[in-house]
């Protein structure tokens, strides 16, 4: 069995930026949840603790 792989990811590239022209408050809004849940899961770079730099 042949996939087509970069052809099935330039599929779902265009899918994807054509969803962002059609519903680009939703493109914003899955944007800005997916980088909360990013920052959520990422360890802080500095302890509070430690004081004014």
């Amino acid at each position: 069995m042949s996939t087509d792989l970069p052809g099935l990811l330039a599929r779902m590239q265009d899918d994807a930026l054509a969803w962002v022209r059609e519903e680009p408050l939703k493109a914003v809004a899955l944007a800005a949840a997916a980088g909360a849940l990013l920052a959520l899961c990422l360890p802080a770079s500095a302890d509070v603790s430690d004081g004014p730099a």
